[in-house]
């Protein structure tokens, strides 16, 4: 059989790398990362009402949850339970999943390997990344 082994160094790169990315996620989801804007006539009259905000909003993703999470507020139990789950699939494709599949990465880098929890790993692997691409 044939073995491969890596520099011990690599090691190092693969948690740094890892740590990098999660905290790119992590910070890609709490600093606002898009905006909208009103115009036209709608624009003109948001801008001319005098509250000062402007015309243009910048979200991030956790604060563009909590904002469809507050337009079910007023409306009926399904209304909410419908935006919930809008909600929990947002947060868990963008958030969790990349997080997830860092993790699973990882510990199928470092964990022992014999070919069958090799198989559940990757079918793990491949089930989070199916995942993201919804």
């Amino acid at each position: 059989h044939l073995h491969a082994v890596t520099r011990k160094w690599v090691d190092g790169v693969v948690i740094f790398l890892s740590f990098l990315i999660i905290i790119g996620v992590i910070c890609g989801c709490t600093f606002p990362s898009f905006s909208t804007e009103v115009f036209g006539l709608v624009g003109l009259a948001i801008e001319s009402g005098g509250d000062g905000e402007g015309i243009e909003s910048y979200y991030s993703v956790f604060s563009m949850t909590a904002a469809i999470m507050k337009t079910g507020q007023s409306g009926s139990t399904s209304d909410r339970i419908g935006l919930g789950f809008l909600v929990f699939v947002f947060v868990a494709t963008i958030f969790v999943v990349p997080i997830a599949l860092v993790a699973s990465i990882l510990y199928h880098w470092f964990a022992s390997i014999n070919p069958l929890n090799r198989e559940k790993r990757l079918f793990f692997t491949e089930s989070v990344e199916s995942w993201q691409y919804m």
